[in-house]
């Protein structure tokens, strides 16, 4: 065995997985330049993370184990609105994320479907279609209808 050949394969794969996680950063950074353009309030979308019983459970687990785990831990994106004044904002969960270790492959799902990317391309082209879902839709208005972020009740 070649151990220099798979140095330098292991160096290729870090290296693909490093840009495969700019691609997925990127991803949210080409939706979000577009989300502000939104004119009722300024709005993003972020990955976050929200724990229940069985990923509490899983990730003691692998500690245990000592397993490395194969996704982030991030696990929700949200909808986020600023307020119009001062530093406060609210926040909406819209899908469920997951993401691989290595960038790809990345899922959403909300609503039923599920929807899995191996690209930026594909992870923007599902965004397109999460934003023009009934959820989406329902967590903007309920956003916009708080008076500190999109104004008073009926004025959508």
């Amino acid at each position: 065995m070649d151990f220099l050949e798979a140095v330098n394969q292991g160096l290729a794969k870090a290296t693909a997985a490093d840009q495969a996680t700019r691609d997925v950063n990127d991803a949210f950074q080409k939706v979000n330049s577009s989300l502000e353009m939104y004119p009722l309030a300024t709005i993003s979308i972020e990955r976050g993370t929200v724990s229940n019983l069985f990923d509490s459970l899983s990730k003691f687990q692998e500690s245990m184990n000592n397993n490395t785990p194969e996704y982030l831990s991030y696990n929700t994106i949200f909808l986020v609105a600023k307020h119009r004044e001062g530093d406060g904002r609210e926040r909406k969960k819209i899908a469920a994320w997951k993401q691989h270790v290595n960038g790809f492959p990345c899922t959403i799902s909300y609503e039923g479907e599920k929807q899995t990317c191996y690209s930026g391309e594909d992870l923007t082209a599902s965004f397109g279609e999460l934003f023009s879902s009934v959820s989406f839709g329902k967590a903007l208005l309920e956003l916009l209808a708080n008076p500190a972020v999109g104004g008073e009740p009926g004025e959508i």
